[in-house]
């Protein structure tokens, strides 16, 4: 019997027993008082507790949203940077191939390997420099996607990403493996493909992928198959391009709000994802630092104390930043729009030496729109191709 009833019991005692007396009378009002009283206290209670559970209720909901702002950071503006300006005669050594997907120069076997395009159908091969010929070593697949993929050297092992597939090769005896991708575990929407967009070497087993219509990327060891899901803030697409730092992965990505490209950086150790605010770049390559390439000019971020700095260099918004070495390259193929090859008609090709504040400035009359190798002081730095879609 709950309270309600003895209350109610107690209310009928006088009607169903008649004149109890006003001692009894009395008793029996101390009783009702008592409940009633008791009854208020609960209410006051449940509003307590309600009125308590909204904070709580508003912060758990706010915590993620806290979390997603942390992860853009404001940049210091540090001094403008003057280097010392000094002449650069690069060559160039041309190719007879076209590569129309990403590629990789394989510096210590003398070898391109690339994702081979034709028409939609996608495979991996590789072109010996030495040797001037081209073998494909996987089967050519429809790419319904669209999506060039992506393609990264490890220390023995060349992992290129097509489709939802990943082909991982051999560097000594071109031995391929495929994986089968399982279902993208952070999908932005529901989709029937989740296409491989970039691909980043870890270590020797371990890479990391971005892929389409995610909300993440995925860190997987090749070997093992084990695989780990590191979000991204809610409003950022999965990365377009990967660069390897010092101890960090940098990264391009696109604000989806907006459509302007985005620079960021990931400590894969404790999953911490940083974008930069504010700031839009068009090209990023790193070694120590980031170097970033924006329509307003060439810039050296200080990632470890959020600092930017200009160089003053007269490096178009069209080049493409490279890094070998101690060195950032900049090339740009001037007299083309949207790099066609019929319309290019020299070579811009800066490098810079951030130990030294030493920037090389050279250029290279060009006449011939075959693909081409630049070399420097005899070293061939990379692979460039004027008919390239990437």
């Amino acid at each position: 019997m709950d309270n309600k009833e003895i209350i109610e019991k107690i209310k009928k005692i006088k009607i169903k027993e008649g004149d109890i007396g006003p001692r009894k009378e009395k008793i029996r009002r101390k009783i009702i008082l008592r409940f009633e009283k008791e009854k208020k206290h609960r209410q006051i209670l449940r509003r307590f507790v309600f009125a308590s559970l909204i904070p709580i209720v508003l912060i758990l909901v706010f915590i993620p949203l806290t979390r997603s702002r942390s992860n853009f950071i404001n940049l210091k503006e540090g001094e403008i940077v003057i280097p010392k300006i000094e002449a650069f005669a690069p060559e160039i050594e041309h190719i007879n191939i076209s590569i129309k997907g990403p590629y990789v120069y394989d510096e210590e076997n003398k070898l391109v390997w690339f994702i081979k395009k034709d028409n939609n159908l996608y495979s991996v091969a590789l072109y010996d420099i030495l040797n001037n010929k081209v073998e494909t070593l996987s089967p050519s697949v429809d790419n319904m996607s669209n999506i060039n993929g992506g393609i990264a050297l490890s220390q023995e092992k060349v992992i290129a990403g097509v489709g939802d597939y990943l082909y991982v090769i051999d560097r000594r005896t071109k031995e391929v493996s495929i994986i089968e991708l399982p279902e993208e575990s952070l999908p932005r929407e529901k989709k029937e493909l989740y296409p491989v967009k970039a691909v980043v070497s870890l270590d020797k087993d371990v890479v990391l992928i971005s892929r389409a219509n995610s909300k993440g990327i995925t860190e997987l060891n090749t070997t093992s198959l084990k695989a780990r899901e590191i979000g991204f803030p809610s409003n950022i697409d999965s990365p377009d391009a990967f660069v390897k730092g010092n101890n960090l992965i940098y990264f391009l990505t696109e604000d989806i709000r907006s459509g302007k490209q985005l620079v960021g950086y990931l400590d894969v150790k404790d999953e911490t994802v940083k974008i930069l605010k504010d700031f839009w770049p068009v090209s990023i390559s790193a070694n120590k630092s980031l170097f970033a390439l924006s329509k307003d000019g060439f810039y050296k971020i200080d990632t470890e104390n959020n600092q930017i700095s200009k160089i003053n260099a007269d490096i178009s918004e069209n080049a493409k930043l490279l890094s070998y070495g101690k060195f950032i390259y900049a090339v740009n193929l001037e007299g083309s729009k949207g790099h066609n090859p019929e319309r290019v008609n020299k070579i811009s090709v800066a490098k810079y030496d951030p130990d030294k504040n030493i920037l090389y400035e050279g250029e290279i009359n060009f006449c011939n729109n075959t693909p081409f190798l630049l070399i420097d002081e005899g070293k061939p730095i990379t692979l460039f191709n004027l008919s390239t879609e990437n």
